[in-house]
């Protein structure tokens, strides 16, 4: 039955392996095994991300042989996108080093992309990595924001906004000794 559910998953996913975010380990008989859990949320829920055959070409970036980059639906500022594996792989600590390089080589070539399109004053690159941390859609994706004078009043900690009233560490910096010398 377990083989089943797991040719069903790999039609599904159009992937041949799992990532260990996605297994479970049973210390009795020492196997691992698919999570029950994430296994029920596949087959509820199509991937998003997995399905670039509805892809619209004009979100499309650009792509290499494991990657594509496009326009984000639901842009935080102009020219935000996101970079994400062809083959469905859940987690950032889940690639190999082929595909961190893959990945980086394309956040780079969608970069001068972005500068040419748009010339932003900066970026930040965000992934959310789990539930916890924001994350949405159980496929990895890397964020990639243009950032514009002005766009918000003060930008000082960028991503550290995430958690609020933590971002600006400088007041609480500025109280150690051993710390003013880098201020």
């Amino acid at each position: 039955m377990q083989n089943l559910l797991i040719a069903i998953m790999c039609f599904f996913c159009k992937k041949k392996s799992w990532s260990e975010t996605e297994q479970q380990y049973d210390a009795r008989t020492s196997r691992r095994y698919l999570n029950f859990n994430f296994l029920v949320q596949i087959m509820v829920k199509k991937c998003f991300f997995c399905d670039v055959e509805n892809l619209d070409d004009n979100q499309i970036i650009i792509e290499n042989d494991f990657f594509i980059s496009r326009y984000d639906e639901f842009p935080i500022s102009l020219g935000h996108c996101e970079i994400f594996p062809k083959k469905h792989i859940v987690s950032f600590f889940d690639f190999n080093s082929e595909q961190l390089k893959s990945a980086f080589d394309l956040i780079k070539e969608t970069k001068k992309i972005l500068d040419e399109k748009f010339n932003p004053d900066a970026y930040n690159i965000g992934i959310n990595e789990g539930e916890t941390a924001g994350r949405t859609q159980n496929h990895v994706h890397i964020h990639l924001i243009p950032r514009f004078n002005g766009d918000v009043k003060n930008p000082r900690g960028g991503v550290r906004n995430i958690i609020p009233k933590k971002a600006d560490y400088i007041p609480e910096a500025e109280k150690m000794e051993s710390k003013k010398d880098y201020l």
